[in-house]
């Protein structure tokens, strides 16, 4: 399912298009941490076809952020092109999730190893020693399955992964919970400020 968008008299376009936020580019994390296809010449299919090498330019605030990036997302090129809600790749890994979280290794790596081969051309993996191994293998595929659909921050926050998310200069940090707006704490009668850091 898609969010579809329009230049047509009452519909909406696409407001993190290429052409209206040119500057929402791509961590340069993306492109050492993909994995190879099978004879290794290859990066990840999902990287080649989601990921575009640019001039290197520094992120949104000038130089002085000293955040070079030559990696942008191949992503939402137009102002119509659609936004998808829900796709068959997050389906399937979300019933991985459900199987690693029960402990079902084999019916996992299923689902894990189809969306190695139908989207990143990966070799299948053959067996997950541990636990550790199986969460691996789902966040590396959530993370490239679902690149800039607005999924990585909560994964690695509901594994306790926040730590694993870059830090490019001494003031960045991770931020670990998601800020609840003033007028939706007053409404439920919270104190404003109290949020705890799940």
């Amino acid at each position: 399912m898609y969010h579809v968008y329009s230049a047509s008299s009452g519909d909406l376009l696409n407001g993190i298009s290429r052409q209206t936020a040119p500057d929402q580019l791509a961590h340069p994390s993306i492109r050492p941490d993909a994995q190879r296809q099978a004879g290794g010449a290859l990066p990840d299919n999902q990287f080649i076809t989601k990921i575009r090498t640019i001039a290197t330019r520094n992120a949104p605030g000038g130089i002085a952020l000293s955040i070079p990036t030559d990696v942008d997302f191949n992503l939402y090129v137009d102002q119509t092109t659609p936004l998808p809600i829900i796709r068959n790749e997050a389906l399937i890994l979300l019933r991985a999730e459900a199987n690693v979280g029960l402990g079902q290794f084999a019916a996992a790596l299923t689902g894990i190893n189809c969306i190695r081969a139908s989207a990143g051309s990966l070799p299948a993996i053959a067996s997950f020693a541990t636990i550790t191994d199986a969460v691996d293998a789902l966040l590396y595929e959530r993370r490239y399955s679902l690149l800039f659909e607005g999924h990585r921050w909560f994964d690695v926050r509901r594994y306790n992964r926040i730590n694993t998310l870059p830090l490019d200069i001494p003031t960045h940090f991770r931020v670990r919970v998601m800020p609840v707006p003033q007028g939706e704490c007053l409404a439920r009668g919270l104190v404003i400020g109290a949020q705890p850091e799940l």
